[in-house]
């Protein structure tokens, strides 16, 4: 901004005529700029909320692999992805679209205004030459800086957006804490490796609909089950009875659970 004041101050010092082109241009590309910024902001905003299930979806891919590939769902997962790539990509494209036009047009005023300044500098008599010299080389930056500022203004308004996204984000009702003291259980919990559940309703968020509706059941302990069946990345790894599983050391059950018994002495 300082050195498009002083472009603007040196050239018309030496030719005040100057001055009736740059007004105008100054005004015709300020009402550019605010054409521009609300198309420009709200593909700003298009942008991030389609850029963000990439990411998510992304991650999500990465860290289910395993999965992904034992139910041999590659190809929707690949899908997927497309599907979102190519919704993310729409508003990219229209927002670099936006900024050529805005670019292009800032460049035509920009070089209106320099060619007028050099028409009038040549055409009054009685203008010093080494001022018209010193003149037109402050002239010479003057597409590229006058271009600059007002893009930097538009930029500014753009960049905006994600301080605004990051407020929404403050405004969200923050999760309950992970250790709620008050609810904490006995410190020889659990005495039996027994689940009761009663009447459980679950939704995933307020103002959803319930998934779980007075859900009521009892999981016993693994010990006295008749069967235990274990996974291991989605297929059957073990599947008898416990008292067989503990016998034989070797099998991955009996190692869990002299894993957990372990853990459970070094606790208490």
């Amino acid at each position: 901004m300082i050195q498009l004041l002083g472009i603007i101050i040196v050239m018309s010092q030496v030719a005040w005529q100057v001055l009736i082109v740059f007004i105008p241009v100054i005004a015709i590309s300020i009402w550019i700029q605010q054409y521009y910024i609300p198309a420009a902001r709200e593909l700003s905003r298009l942008v991030g909320v389609c850029k963000a299930p990439v990411i998510q979806h992304f991650a999500e891919t990465i860290s289910g692999t395993i999965t992904i590939r034992s139910f041999d769902q590659q190809p929707r997962f690949k899908e997927t992805s497309m599907k979102l790539t190519d919704a993310y990509s729409r508003p990219k494209f229209h927002t670099a679209g936006a900024t050529e036009w805005l670019c292009f047009r800032l460049d035509f005023f920009s070089s209106i205004t320099f060619a007028f300044s050099l028409f009038f500098l040549i055409s009054f008599p009685g203008i010093d030459p080494s001022l018209a010299g010193l003149a037109v080389t402050y002239g010479l930056n003057l597409n590229m800086i006058q271009a600059s500022v007002i893009w930097n203004m538009c930029n500014l308004e753009n960049k905006i957006i994600s301080v605004e996204r990051i407020l929404q984000y403050i405004s969200v009702p923050s999760e309950p804490p992970l250790v709620i003291e008050e609810s904490r259980p006995d410190p020889s919990w659990p005495a039996r490796g027994e689940v009761e559940i009663d009447g459980l309703q679950v939704r995933y968020a307020p103002h959803l609909p319930l998934v779980l509706r007075g859900l009521t059941c009892t999981i016993t302990s693994v010990l006295d089950s008749d069967m235990v069946l274990l996974l291991s990345h989605g297929s059957i790894e073990e599947y008898d009875t416990p008292a067989r599983l503990l016998d034989n050391e070797s099998s991955s059950f009996a190692q869990l659970v002299a894993e957990y018994s372990e853990r459970s002495k070094e606790q208490y």
